[in-house]
């Protein structure tokens, strides 16, 4: 046994100060579990070649000759031959296309940038295509990112091929599900106007009510989501607001909206619960 004693963890003093209780820091979490994934990217044209190749074996000789970076992108991606023949992989990747059981849809939006992520779930498993997720469009706005900007547009996304199972981690991971400290402010309701311009300006102004814990939320950077499950008519609008958790937000009528904050394990167990309800119907 050790002589030294275990380092305390980190202390989330705004918290601890709102809260009146000693609570950890978790902000930093949800950044060590990125989305990670080994596939391939395409272009949006060689996304479009993709789709067409699941209602067929075989790429025509004008689609060969007329888009030849993203045939080039699918050769590379083992997804076909040079002569524009699907591969067993490519066969094998293009099953959850050609015999769908549920569909996942989310878009994101961090400022002036945008991006998706697509989940086709089969017999044999889910094929994702994934734009850039939570953490890369925070890294691309801070010029960090790692990945080539020159292959990797808004319009661009990754393959990727993992079990049903797999499917409510992969989106978490996307959009930067980590624990948080998610607490309950003041207003809970706002102008349609003033958040949807909150969306794409993160100077617009806080309501004149916004107490410390909604300024602390506005003022974090905000991915905007919305989440879709097909077939059903699920829909979910997120915000994931950095440090200040993640926040629902829906609109009440045509004037006013809600945005209430949304502890990590309700979005969790959420994503679980509606991933397998859209799968079984």
């Amino acid at each position: 046994m050790s002589n030294f004693p275990a380092k305390e963890p980190r202390l989330d003093r705004w918290v601890s100060e709102v809260t009146g209780e000693q609570v950890e820091e978790l902000s930093g979490i949800s950044a060590t579990q990125p989305y990670t994934s080994d596939g391939p990217w395409l272009s949006s044209t060689g996304l479009e070649l993709l789709t067409q190749l699941a209602e067929r074996h075989r790429l025509g000789r004008f689609d060969l000759q007329g888009n030849p970076t993203a045939v080039r992108d699918l050769v590379e991606a083992d997804v076909i031959t040079e002569k524009g023949k699907l591969t067993d992989e490519g066969e094998f990747l293009l099953s959850p296309l050609r015999a769908t059981r549920a569909v996942v849809s989310l878009s994101a939006q961090y400022g002036r940038h945008s991006s998706g992520l697509r989940i086709h779930m089969g017999d044999s498993g889910a094929l994702i295509t994934a734009g850039r997720s939570h953490h890369s469009l925070l890294e691309q706005d801070a010029g960090t990112s790692n990945q080539d900007s020159s292959r990797v547009d808004e319009g661009s996304a990754q393959l990727e091929m993992v079990e049903n199972e797999a499917v409510p981690e992969m989106i978490g991971r996307w959009i930067g599900l980590g624990p948080a400290w998610s607490i309950e402010m003041v207003p809970e309701q706002l102008p349609v106007a003033t958040l949807e311009s909150r969306f794409v300006d993160d100077m617009t102004a806080a309501p004149a009510e916004a107490d410390d814990r909604f300024l602390r939320m506005w003022h974090e950077p905000w991915v905007v989501f919305t989440l879709s499950m097909e077939p059903g008519d699920f829909r979910a609008g997120l915000v994931n607001a950095g440090a200040a958790g993640f926040y629902s937000y829906g609109g009440i009528d045509a004037d006013r909206a809600a945005l209430q904050a949304t502890p990590s394990g309700a979005l969790w167990d959420m994503l679980v619960t509606e991933t397998e309800r859209t799968l079984l119907q």
